[in-house]
């Protein structure tokens, strides 16, 4: 169960429980099969706690809203997965390292555009 405070269901707690069903449907499905234990366990509820506005709370299931959401996080992951795993982006330093605001990596690409130095030792 979540709880927000606000007066209704807001599209930012839809995305947030959204990934968090993804999260947990992949958990489900990398417990083994065999395990009677865990056997057959599904998601039936994603309950949303919110304040009413009124003094009150309002108890909502969001499981569809999660599922919904499912598909897009899921083609996110994939594209995210394979951005980590591809070589860095060869793009000079320029005005964007600066504007709207100081990139925090600069230093990091400045030893990247910096010449090897190599010293011979004896």
């Amino acid at each position: 169960m979540i709880r927000q405070n606000s007066g209704a269901v807001s599209n930012t707690f839809c995305n947030d429980i959204g990934i968090q069903n993804y999260v947990i449907q992949h958990a489900l499905l990398s417990i083994r099969s065999d395990d009677l234990f865990c056997k057959g366990l599904t998601l039936k509820h994603f309950y949303l706690l919110y304040n009413n506005g009124e003094g009150g709370f309002v108890k909502e299931d969001l499981l569809e809203q999660a599922q919904a959401a499912r598909d897009g996080i899921e083609q996110n992951v994939t594209h995210f997965k394979q951005v980590l795993h591809a070589d860095e982006p060869h793009m000079p330093m320029s005005e964007h390292c600066d504007t709207p605001y100081e990139c925090p990596y600069k230093r990091y690409c400045r030893r990247l555009k910096a010449p090897s130095r190599k010293t011979d030792t004896p």
